[in-house]
């Protein structure tokens, strides 16, 4: 919301001690309406984005799910890869343990 020129009035003539000049308060008051202003012009433009940074990203996500993807498979062939490497050293214990009472 910006500043009134009424209540930006009323700052000039009641200055508190911060070494200002009334003159440079103003100038800093001006500024700050400015700001204000622009911001006010900012916030109702729409979030938009290059369409070259917009690809760059799909490009990117688009990689990063695939990614995402190959360590699932990854993943399973391990937890596969683990199971069988339990199943053969149950079946060479068991193996063992038969051999040597049999």
């Amino acid at each position: 919301m910006p500043i009134k020129a009424s209540s930006a009035e009323s700052l000039l003539t009641n200055l508190p001690a911060t070494g200002l000049s009334p003159a440079e308060f103003a100038a800093v008051m001006k500024r700050m309406a400015e700001l204000e202003e622009k911001m006010v012009i900012m916030n109702k433009k729409p979030a938009s984005m290059p369409p070259e940074k917009e690809q760059m990203l799909n490009t990117t996500i688009t990689r990063a799910d695939d990614l995402e993807k190959q360590l699932l498979a990854t993943k399973k062939v391990q937890h596969y890869s683990l199971c069988a490497l339990k199943v053969y050293n149950l079946k060479a214990e068991q193996s063992q343990l038969l051999g040597a009472f049999g």
